[in-house]
């Protein structure tokens, strides 16, 4: 919303949600990490299935749902049209600031599930 709707540079945005996010989590830790004992967890970052670790599998359904939305969507055109020319997606009649929020949304979703997987991974957090 701050890049969207306030004009915020997106370097200085994501800045500030870092400093506030670790900020958060060194409060909420006391600093200390917290080690996952919890197997079903670790089998995210660790497990494999058919002989293909979860991993793999995880990233090859979220690439299949990409292309799907990118290549067969409004949206997905929506996108490409903002990617390739801001303004002459604004003057076409496009609403920029709903599909920048949308697309930071899904941006961050994918960042968390990264996250995610690599705090299975190392059975830390």
């Amino acid at each position: 919303m701050l890049i969207a709707y306030a004009g915020l540079p997106p370097f200085i945005a994501k800045l500030a949600a870092q400093t506030i996010g670790r900020g958060f989590a060194l409060v909420y830790s006391d600093g200390r990490p917290y080690m996952i004992a919890h197997d079903t967890y670790k089998a995210i970052g660790k497990g494999s299935w058919i002989g293909i670790p979860v991993p793999i599998w995880i990233m090859a359904v979220v690439i299949l749902i990409a292309a799907v939305v990118l290549r067969y969507t409004t949206f997905g055109r929506h996108v490409y049209a903002f990617g390739g020319n801001r303004n002459a997606s604004k003057l076409s009649g496009l609403n920029i600031r709903t599909t920048e929020m949308a697309t930071y949304i899904i941006s961050s979703f994918c960042a968390a599930l990264a996250g995610t997987i690599l705090s299975a991974r190392i059975s830390s957090g």
